[in-house]
């Protein structure tokens, strides 16, 4: 069977298997993301899962920054209003307003308050979440 394998006649340059070996791994770097957030969204559902409600899109900086900051509604509800208006004020890099941060805030302690968590803030679960994001 060995005598029947022929050297292609046309061998490809070094730069395309190079190309050909990064793509490869932006892929599988791709699919651990995917991956990833896909553990955290499910981890959230039990956590805080109205926080998806959160912003209009979920695959922002500002909201995953949020995520990170305040992985339990409990967590929410004891921040203030005004210091939640500031955290959201330092995770983004657009010009917000102090009014617009402070409307996020309190639609953040809105959503705390009406979340249905299955798990309780001392579990793990959100230092899991924690490491996960980083």
């Amino acid at each position: 069977m060995a005598q029947h394998h022929y050297q292609p006649t046309f061998r490809k340059a070094g730069v395309y298997e190079e190309l050909h070996d990064l793509e490869r791994t932006y892929q599988e770097l791709n699919e651990d993301l995917v991956r990833a957030k896909n553990q955290l969204r499910q981890k959230l559902q039990l956590t805080f899962p109205e926080v998806e409600q959160f912003m209009s899109t979920t695959d922002g900086a500002l909201y995953w920054h949020v995520v990170q900051q305040f992985p339990h509604p409990t967590v929410v509800l004891e921040t203030k209003s005004s210091e939640l208006a500031q955290l959201i004020l330092k995770a983004t890099l657009k010009n917000m307003s102090k009014k617009r941060a402070l409307i996020l805030a309190e639609h953040l302690k809105e959503l705390a308050s009406k979340s249905a968590r299955q798990i309780a803030i001392e579990i793990g679960v959100c230092n899991q979440k924690l490491s996960i994001l980083n």
